[in-house]
């Protein structure tokens, strides 16, 4: 789970940043003319700063423990100690190259757009827009991965949670006598946890229909 975790935020950097870099140097010219499209106006400091900000930022913050997928991968996939201290300084780096490649897509975006286009697809449609099919399409699997990525662990995490806390407690419960305590609770879980992927999955897709 954690190599494919890995893997999807190495493909997701390197579309962000090639867009990125292709913008900075193909659609604005260069860095300097980039720098004078980033006007203080981009950020609209009378919004930026208001309820919505602090609702976001708290809603950001809380994710860390309310997700399933973040508590999988933040806790129970952290089986050492020493993991911690490559994060503390490696996590902050990839959002900063992540932050510094999004500033010049949403200048360009909002320069060579058309004005009803929404912002959080800039990144594939600036490509597309000026004929770069090919980024188009590493952008679009940057995109792609992290979703599929993001699925997964959701999927594990909830499964484990709804095996742990709801099927093996209910099948325990269900068995008599010594079944019950000496029943092979591996197999159980083991059956409950598939069970409930499949489960998590169909719903899913139920509710996107």
């Amino acid at each position: 789970v954690v190599a494919a975790i890995a893997v999807e935020a190495v493909v997701k950097l390197v579309a962000l940043v090639a867009v990125g870099a292709w913008v900075v140097w193909s659609v604005m010219g260069g860095v300097a003319p980039t720098l004078d499209a980033l006007t203080p106006e981009l950020l609209q400091l009378e919004d930026a700063f208001g309820p919505r900000w602090a609702v976001v930022t708290l809603l950001s913050a809380a994710a860390i423990v309310c997700l399933p997928r973040q508590f999988q991968v933040t806790v129970v996939e952290a089986t050492d100690e020493r993991h911690l201290a490559t994060a503390a300084w490696m996590f902050p780096l990839y959002l900063l190259v992540l932050c510094v490649a999004i500033p010049p897509i949403a200048a360009a975006g909002l320069a060579h757009l058309p004005a009803e286009a929404n912002p959080d697809l800039f990144v594939l449609a600036l490509p597309l827009a000026f004929g770069a099919e090919a980024l188009a399409v590493l952008a679009f699997l940057g995109g792609f991965s992290s979703a599929t990525s993001m699925v997964i662990v959701a999927a594990i995490a909830l499964s484990t949670m709804v095996s742990n806390h709801l099927l093996t407690p209910i099948a325990l419960a269900l068995r008599t006598g010594e079944a019950a305590s000496s029943g092979d609770v591996r197999r159980i879980l083991l059956s409950g946890r598939r069970a409930s992927i499949v489960a998590i999955m169909g719903l899913g897709f139920l509710y996107h229909q």
